[in-house]
């Protein structure tokens, strides 16, 4: 086992406390002291890592880097990766014979473990892997200071040269370099915020929405496999056709928004417990109520379908009669 994967096991029990953060990284890698410890590691990493929990902080923060990038968005992503391949642990029922519903509603207790840092996750969910900048045009912006703009309003009688209309820098910039000016301009302090470039903010909508399809694909694909159905209503193979797309789509979409009844407020210690109580209780009721209007409208379609298959087996035994007819004729 990797070093990187021990710290992930050792961060996902304070998750509840220290939220997705790189602080949690950091204290899990603190915290990896012998093969005894819960959710210790191997002997072999063990012997290679024993010295993490004497490291300083600057040392430990060093790994991180290694590990999983610089800055506070890469290690947090890892950490909320990580949380999402343990949760599917809680969906994977191989070994009974739970229901979808009652393998989505394990999977909304495990979300509900985490309390209120459940926004961040979504948060880190939509946060784009990286930030696209350009650098500052510092050659067109230095010369946008200099352009001439007419007046708003000029007095009849004046010259159409007015000194308000001009934008270049007073006279007493002229005399030194050291002025107030030439020292600190604006376009100096955009450069001193942005590092010389212009970022790019993005939102990446698909991140929440691939990690409830990641769940609804792992549930139905217990499903699936326990039927054993290989042909459709219409008989057809099954696999991933619009059928196989349109029911994952539906299970997210249920999925996402029963989880978001955990994502309102919760009240502060010691009401917190029944808070999430409440709110895990209703996020359960939301989830019963989609999934009953999904089977329904899958009632609905599957009884489309067979209407056309009754449809089509008539058609095709009046087309082979008026055959034989016509064949009996001498047509």
């Amino acid at each position: 086992m990797s070093l990187k994967t021990t710290i992930l096991q050792y961060a996902l029990p304070l998750l509840p406390k220290y939220s997705f953060t790189r602080d949690t990284l950091s204290l899990a890698l603190q915290q990896i002291r012998s093969v005894e410890q819960p959710l210790a590691p191997s002997r072999a990493v063990s012997r290679d890592f024993a010295h993490t929990s004497q490291l300083d902080s600057i040392g430990r923060e060093n790994i991180i880097d290694t590990l999983f990038g610089t800055g506070t968005t890469s290690p947090a992503k890892a950490l909320v990766e990580s949380w999402q391949v343990e949760g599917l642990k809680s969906v994977d029922s191989g070994h009974d014979r739970a229901s979808l519903t009652e393998r989505l509603e394990r999977r909304l207790e495990y979300s509900s473990g985490v309390g209120e840092h459940l926004v961040e996750a979504y948060a880190l969910l939509s946060a784009p892997g990286s930030t696209p900048s350009v650098p500052v045009p510092r050659s067109v912006l230095d010369h946008l200071p200099r352009f001439d703009f007419p007046p708003l309003y000029q007095p009849p009688g004046t010259a159409s040269t007015s000194s308000h209309a001009r934008l270049d820098p007073p006279a007493t910039s002229r005399v030194g370099a050291a002025s107030e000016w030439d020292s600190i301009t604006l376009l100096d302090k955009l450069e001193s915020l942005t590092g010389g470039r212009i970022p790019f903010l993005r939102f990446n909508p698909l991140g929440p929405l691939g990690y409830a399809w990641d769940i609804a694909d792992h549930a139905l694909r217990i499903d699936e496999t326990r039927s054993g159905q290989t042909r459709g209503m219409m008989n057809e193979p099954t696999g991933a056709g619009p059928e196989w797309y349109t029911s994952r789509m539906s299970i997210a979409l249920a999925y996402l928004a029963a989880e978001s009844q955990l994502l309102q407020p919760q009240a502060s210690h010691p009401v917190a417990i029944e808070d999430a109580a409440h709110h895990l209780s209703a996020a359960k009721r939301a989830l019963r109520t989609h999934l009953k209007r999904y089977d329904g409208a899958r009632e609905i379609v599957q009884s489309s379908e067979s209407g056309l298959k009754d449809v089509g087996s008539m058609l095709e035994f009046f087309g082979r009669g008026m055959i034989g007819l016509l064949r009996s004729r001498g047509l």
